[in-house]
């Protein structure tokens, strides 16, 4: 028989400003922190493009190090460009390194880079008007090919990176207005949209599915106005799935009083179906919540104005609120915040003066797997002594339920069986957790054993991460 062991106590942790590190203060001229990060998008866990406008200029710029540094690859110029030249981009993306696609906002026009950023190509999709109903107020793509965007009257789909595309009425137009979530795809076939508005006659928020090859779109869920007859306003911002069932989904609620607003988070565990609700606080800064960025099922980041930063290693059922430190030149924080993950490392840029680029170089996030115990080892003697292992990038956490109080040994070996450490561990009643260091190990995975008395009582895996 297999024992599969879940961590039921949750380890006291602790989040602090200090550990979001400025990396680029984005200097323009003698205004530092001038720009406003668009976003950032990372193709992969050591690649990231980071799409920043600044002043009159549009830069992008690249890091190879998951943010540590970053370097300015492109700078738009709207004099010698061709309008529209780079700014006000909806959500630009990188789905592969050197691939760069900017969904333009002022006119509907994609522009797209396979050489880094170097160069791009222009791309119309839509009738060149006035109408602002024709900007492009959704754009995403699933790889270098695959790609949706929409607008208030078309949506358009390309499977070779908008070399050509297929464009489809938006038999939607008028019904849910200011319906302005980025869509996201699912899978290569599957595009998952938030409609939702902020008018009184609407009390519904929609999560809607659509199927490229079958050009169907199918209304899942709604979140209804909480309470119903609440005069303040409920609306989403941003969400995100971790796989084809879990989903987070962030935004805010008026509150009447000004610019104010409580901050939500949803779950969904089957695909959008049905939504709960798993946040509802009133915290300063206390502006909502603008985006949302899951990791894995448990480690999930959600930021909003003004600095606000809430995050979760748990999957949500303990949240910790942190904002950005001070900020030398605005001394209320930035006015917004855009979220990403490079690799396991969260970065985030910022709208404001004197704020820029940061990297998270703490130690919160929960990255370890959960052990399972390997039965060809267990003595029976030690068949109901309750073994829990978790690790983070410092230490080692092992619980041993034992009611004899029996001393046991952890001992540590690399993926070739070679012996790291190893430490003797008081056993204890209950899920008693002790901190065993492991800094002097390097990134990769590792094997334990845990013995008494000569005997094996359980052994299993875990990995490092730096």
């Amino acid at each position: 028989m297999k024992y599969l062991y879940f961590l039921i106590f949750i380890l006291p942790f602790s989040l602090s400003a200090e550990d979001w590190i400025h990396i680029d203060s984005l200097e323009y001229g003698d205004i530092p922190g001038s720009g406003w990060v668009q976003n950032i998008s990372c193709p992969d866990s050591n690649n990231c493009y980071a799409f920043v406008q600044q002043s009159s200029d549009y830069l992008i710029k690249h890091s190879a190090d998951q943010g540590a540094s970053w370097q300015t690859i492109y700078t738009a110029d709207p004099f010698n460009e061709e309008f529209p030249w780079m700014p006000n981009m909806w959500r630009p993306s990188s789905p592969q390194k050197d691939y760069l696609f900017l969904g333009m906002l002022e006119k509907p026009i994609i522009k797209k880079s396979t050489d880094g950023g170097k160069t791009f190509k222009r791309m119309i999709i839509d009738t060149l008007v006035t109408d602002p109903g024709r900007r492009l107020y959704g754009f995403v793509m699933y790889d270098t090919n695959i790609g949706f965007a929409a607008n208030d009257y078309f949506w358009f789909v390309t499977k070779d990176g908008w070399e050509t595309f297929e464009k489809y009425e938006n038999a939607w137009y008028g019904k849910y207005p200011n319906s302005h979530i980025a869509p996201f795809f699912m899978d290569n076939n599957t595009i998952g949209a938030w409609y939702t508005s902020r008018s009184s006659e609407i009390r519904t928020q929609y999560f809607s599915k659509y199927d490229i090859e079958k050009e169907e779109w199918t209304v899942l869920s709604g979140i209804p106005r909480d309470p119903p007859e609440s005069e303040y306003i409920q609306y989403l911002n941003d969400l995100c799935f971790v796989n084809d069932s879990l989903g987070f989904a962030c935004g805010a609620q008026t509150t009447g009083d000004g610019d104010t607003a409580i901050e939500l988070i949803f779950r969904t565990e089957d695909g959008g179906v049905t939504w709960d609700r798993i946040r509802k606080e009133l915290y300063h800064p206390r502006f909502g919540l603008s985006y949302i960025e899951a990791y894995d099922s448990k480690n999930i980041i959600a930021v909003g104005s003004y600095g606000k930063i809430v995050v979760t290693r748990d999957g949500g059922e303990n949240w910790l609120v942190d904002t950005l430190p001070k900020m030398e030149n605005n001394p209320y924080g930035a006015m917004s915040l855009t979220i990403t993950w490079a690799g396991q490392t969260p970065l985030i840029g910022t709208f404001s003066n004197g704020g820029g680029l940061y990297r998270y170089e703490g130690d919160f996030f929960d990255f370890s797997v959960e052990d399972t115990t390997n039965p060809d080892v267990i003595t029976e003697e030690y068949a109901n002594v309750g073994v829990r292992v978790r690790n983070s990038t410092r230490s080692l956490y092992i619980s041993i339920d034992d009611e004899q109080f029996r001393k046991y040994e952890l001992k540590i070996f690399d993926i070739q069986g070679n012996p790291e450490q190893s430490t003797i561990i008081q056993s204890g009643i209950g899920n008693s957790f002790r901190s065993v260091n492991i800094e002097g190990l390097k990134s990769g995975a590792y094997l334990y054993m845990v013995s008494c008395d000569g005997l094996p009582v359980r052994s299993g895996k875990f990995v490092v991460t730096r």
